[in-house]
């Protein structure tokens, strides 16, 4: 009788002890990535929130310092602050997975989407892209804005150049590569019609 229950305890700590399907493993580490991504999203809105552009660059992935310069970051920060400013709440809406997507370097990626509500009843969609970097971390990658899902976005003073030096692509959703945002064309001035000049007799 106790050789018995030496053997079933035996064959109760094989059981435990059996490595676990690849599936579930895979889910772990994904349920883990997503929440490693969205604490990184978390503190990098926050210095959005501050206004802390030099941080929120800082910060952010090497791919996204490349194409993006620090004093259009500036600019884009400062010129969206009404609606990066102290967001009453932020909801998310929707998260990603993903593997490979153009243009960015083949590697990992999570896409967190939220729906933020501003002071007076306003709201804003924002779209953040996160790559995993070599030292196991995850940091942004891409940042959209846009008033509504269906709209056009709310980037209109960042000029994200390529890295080969092309020019921006003009970034809508459907429509272009993911953040590239191009440079606003200067305002151009009405003219005015001359009058015409009389004739001589």
């Amino acid at each position: 009788m106790t050789r018995r229950r030496h053997l079933l305890s035996l064959a109760v700590l094989a059981v435990c002890a059996a490595p676990r399907p690849a599936a579930a493993q895979a889910a772990d580490y994904s349920l883990e990535s997503m929440v490693r991504a969205d604490s990184a999203a978390t503190a990098w809105l926050g210095q959005l929130a501050a206004l802390d552009w030099k941080g929120s660059y800082a910060t952010a992935a090497p791919n996204f310092r490349s194409r993006v310069r620090l004093w259009d970051w500036e600019l884009m920060v400062d010129h969206l602050r009404d609606q990066l400013r102290r967001p009453e709440k932020r909801e998310v809406i929707g998260r990603e997975y993903l593997r490979d997507i153009p243009p960015f370097p083949p590697d990992e990626y999570i896409r967190i989407r939220y729906v933020t509500h501003l002071h007076e009843g306003r709201r804003v969609f924002e779209n953040v892209l996160l790559g995993l970097q070599p030292d196991g971390e995850w940091r942004i990658v891409d940042y959209i804005l846009w008033p509504n899902p269906q709209g056009d976005i709310v980037l209109p003073g960042v000029p994200l150049t390529s890295g080969a030096g092309g020019r921006a692509s003009d970034l809508r959703p459907g429509g272009g590569g993911p953040g590239t945002v191009a440079r606003p064309s200067a305002p151009t001035t009405p003219s005015t019609p001359s009058s015409p000049k009389p004739s001589r007799p």
